[in-house]
């Protein structure tokens, strides 16, 4: 009697304990109304952000799992199920996350392009006729035909030959030449003038001794002065760079110096 008892009250509180699980699952006792909208409001922005990721053709069985938690969550809030309705609001939240992930990872890989058959195009012989050139008929004034037969056609233009070159590099050498001897010339020419320039110097140092030579020899005073001139036409020339013409008036000069202090025999 009392194992009936017993087994009575133990099926009557595993009765009433599971009435009390379903009631707060189905009614929502522990979820307040402001989390189950927001449960749900967060389902609806990952359902809708999978959908902008592609996730409908990336993860269509996950997309579709997602929109129908969101939709009974939706239902069980609107029949004040907020326990229900959190649940399943997350259950979507979570299912569309994982389809927007699927779809980001099968878009990061690129598909394989199609291999298509190889084609061949068989050349076609053309159709299209190629015009006949036609020659127009060419009117020439009477004046302009006469100039044309006067007028001889140009030639071509000679062709250098192997010949024609040895001949152009002879030229070349005999000009480098002829410059050669040209400033040789002019460098003998320039050492010739500076030796002048020289010889006129020393010469026309001696002025002074000279004179002074005629005097005490009692020369002619007539000749003293002649002489006198001379040095100073000499002086005067080398001045102006001629000094050719300064050295043959100084060899005029030592030759009548010669004379005139040469002893009478």
């Amino acid at each position: 009697m009392k194992k009936t008892y017993s087994l009575s009250i133990i099926i009557s509180a595993t009765v009433v304990i599971g009435f009390f699980i379903i009631t707060l699952i189905g009614c929502g006792v522990s979820a307040s109304l402001e989390s189950a909208k927001n449960a749900v409001d967060d389902a609806r922005i990952a359902v809708k952000s999978a959908k902008e990721a592609n996730a409908e053709s990336y993860s269509p069985k996950n997309m579709k799992a997602a929109e129908r938690f969101l939709s009974e969550a939706e239902q069980a809030l609107s029949s004040n199920r907020r326990q229900r309705a959190y649940v399943l609001a997350n259950k979507a939240k979570n299912t569309a996350e994982s389809a927007k992930a699927e779809a980001k990872g099968k878009s990061a890989i690129p598909e394989e392009a199609p291999i298509l058959p190889e084609m061949r195009i068989q050349p076609q012989p053309s159709t299209i006729k190629q015009p006949t050139s036609v020659q127009p008929d060419v009117i020439i004034p009477k004046g302009i035909e006469q100039d044309i037969i006067k007028k001889p056609f140009p030639t071509t233009p000679n062709i250098v030959q192997q010949g024609d070159f040895q001949s152009l590099d002879m030229q070349n050498r005999i000009q480098a030449a002829a410059q050669a001897l040209d400033a040789a010339q002019k460098a003998v020419e320039s050492a010739r003038l500076l030796l002048f320039k020289l010889q006129v110097d020393v010469e026309l140092s001696k002025m002074d001794s000279n004179i002074k030579l005629l005097q005490d020899l009692n020369a002619p005073i007539e000749m003293i002065n002649l002489i006198k001139t001379w040095y100073n036409q000499a002086q005067q020339t080398a001045m102006m760079g001629n000094y050719d013409a300064s050295m043959k008036i100084i060899q005029r000069i030592q030759t009548y110096m010669q004379v005139l202090t040469s002893p009478i025999q």
